[in-house]
């Protein structure tokens, strides 16, 4: 196995750094919009989000998604909101990117 190279020293000392590329930084504690999908997300929308659109508002954690009913009966409301919780809140999640603002989210809708 070879040792890696040294990076050679820059010879070059009136040529300015090169900017990086600025990407578009996304808050995922604010819902926002991502791609072509239609509503809000909230969380990581590649990995565990909330999805907020009208009537088929969902949570989708590790690939499985659960209904959340926030229009109608307050029961219903509360039914759902506790088991999207419960399925947020299964062991492993917790380091999974977008829980904690997923997690916050369900909590502030009581």
């Amino acid at each position: 196995m070879t040792k890696p190279m040294k990076l050679e020293p820059n010879t070059n000392r009136t040529r300015a750094p090169e900017a990086k590329p600025k990407g578009k930084k996304v808050d995922y504690k604010v819902p926002s919009a991502h791609g072509s999908q239609k509503g809000k997300f909230v969380g990581d929308p590649s990995a565990i989000h909330i999805h907020i659109v009208g009537d088929n508002t969902h949570i989708i954690v590790r690939g499985k998604r659960t209904e959340i009913k926030l229009n109608g009966a307050a029961a219903l409301k509360t039914k759902s909101l506790k088991a999207a919780r419960d399925a947020l809140t299964k062991p492993g999640n917790s380091a999974v990117a977008g829980y904690k603002n997923c997690l916050a989210w369900l909590d502030a809708q009581k």
